[in-house]
């Protein structure tokens, strides 16, 4: 599978790349089953591309969706990722995730530039690899599709903060993540594509 980009300052285009993640990495099936978007209260969707030699690094990109109490998708906020970790690990990485979140509070988490403490293990060589990790309560599941040579695992935290700029650049004005997620605004109309392939791809999984 070849990664999807997030690197763009077009908020529509990371919708589109990832519609393709979600397509490679969950459109099988198997990845995430049905109960487990069900009982979903957000979900990051993201691309990252790390390096280690013992103290492990990765930066990323994407977006973060919530589920609305009536089981609706809310719009995308754009988001930016950092890890920092040690262990016995070796290599280069990219990879697109997907995470399931099903803390309730997850927005808040968000918001407030959460960091996540966990340990990882993966495994890449050229395009096949897994990546497994094991985080705090509200990550309760992830699914990544590395590409690259690495193997080990560390332990470290890692750090979401949105971005403001591409959302105010998106929906024309400024929003916290919390006005964007919470579904107190309306799709811009220039973007109804992009946003509607989402929520309609999320809809059939569930099916």
């Amino acid at each position: 599978m070849k990664s999807e980009t997030f690197h763009t300052t077009e908020l529509a285009e990371r919708c589109k790349s990832a519609l393709q993640i979600l397509q490679d990495l969950l459109g099988n099936g198997d990845a995430i089953t049905k109960i487990d978007l069900e009982e979903a209260h957000g979900l990051v969707i993201f691309n990252s591309i790390g390096a280690s030699v013992g103290t492990g690094c990765a930066v990323g990109s994407g977006l973060v969706m919530a589920r609305h109490a009536k089981g609706d998708w809310s719009l995308p906020s754009a988001v930016s990722e950092t890890y920092v970790g040690g262990g016995p690990s070796f290599g280069v990485n990219v990879y697109s995730s997907v995470r399931v979140l099903k803390k309730e509070e997850f927005e808040k988490c968000f918001i407030k530039q959460r960091r996540e403490y966990g340990m990882q293990f993966a495994a890449a060589v050229g395009p096949l690899g897994i990546k497994i990790e094991v985080e705090g309560q509200s990550m309760v599941q992830r699914v990544a599709k590395p590409e690259g040579l690495y193997f080990g695992w560390t332990v470290g935290a890692t750090h979401f903060k949105e971005n403001k700029d591409l959302n105010a650049k998106f929906y024309g004005k400024e929003l916290t993540a919390r006005e964007i997620l919470t579904g107190k605004i309306q799709v811009p109309e220039a973007c109804k594509n992009e946003v509607r392939s989402l929520w309609d791809f999320l809809n059939l999984l569930e099916k």
